[in-house]
């Protein structure tokens, strides 16, 4: 038995879900696309509302700092000394800022400064944490299901990039999509209680059968067109 070539499709988590964004921009053959837990936004913004949601500061004020280290990033290959220059480019801008704003700033440069030398310490996450999905999910022309836990990172950001993926989807080439929040399950796809990091490990679940039906249903309507 043969495969079809007019049927196949991706289907990708979080970072992964990402990448099949990248094939389906550039790939017209490919049947439909799967997109779980996909970032909308460029990083250095989800990354702030995060940060925002949980009571660290502003999410303009962490998104313009984020800007900032992704445009430095973006303009060095090299990164041994790239968290250098970007602490001190951060230096500079919070100095910039109203008196009101420096608290927040200094909050998330903390909070940063732990996490972002390991995202600049390899090309994969460096590009992803510069990467602005919005231009290339316009591009996509496949049928789309994007797929969120109402608990990914909190409601206020499942509902935003819920909210981005369809703004972007309905206002470039796609054929046709589905955007999709499932009730009581986390950024993983687990059913949960809190969606919370520590809730986690105690979780034994492995994929949510909602989330496992939803896809294999809405994959096998894109089969039989």
């Amino acid at each position: 038995m043969g495969i079809r070539r007019d049927r196949i499709g991706l289907l990708g988590h979080s970072g992964g879900a990402l990448l099949s964004v990248l094939v389906a921009s550039r790939d017209p053959e490919l049947a439909f696309a799967v997109l779980l837990g996909c970032p909308a936004r460029p990083l250095p913004a989800l990354i702030a509302a995060q940060m925002a949601a949980d009571g660290d500061g502003s999410a303009e004020t962490a998104t313009f700092l984020g800007n900032a280290a992704a445009e430095l990033a973006l303009e060095s290959p090299d990164a041994a000394d790239l968290f250098d220059r970007i602490q001190k480019r951060w230096k500079d801008l919070v100095s910039t800022l109203p008196e009101d704003e420096r608290p927040g700033a200094e909050l998330f440069v903390a909070s940063m400064s732990r996490t972002l030398p390991v995202l600049l310490g390899s090309v994969y996450l460096r590009e992803l944490y510069c990467f602005d999905p919005g231009p290339v999910l316009q591009r996509v022309r496949c049928p789309v299901l994007a797929v969120w836990g109402e608990y990914d990172q909190g409601r206020k950001l499942a509902n935003s990039s819920a909210w981005e993926m369809t703004r972007h989807l309905a206002s470039g080439l796609c054929a046709s999509f589905q955007v999709a929040q499932v009730p009581r399950v986390n950024h993983f796809l687990q059913t949960c209680r809190t969606g919370g990091i520590d809730e986690i490990p105690r979780i034994e679940e492995t994929v949510s059968p909602e989330v496992l039906g939803l896809v294999v249903e809405w994959s096998r309507s894109r089969a039989r067109e």
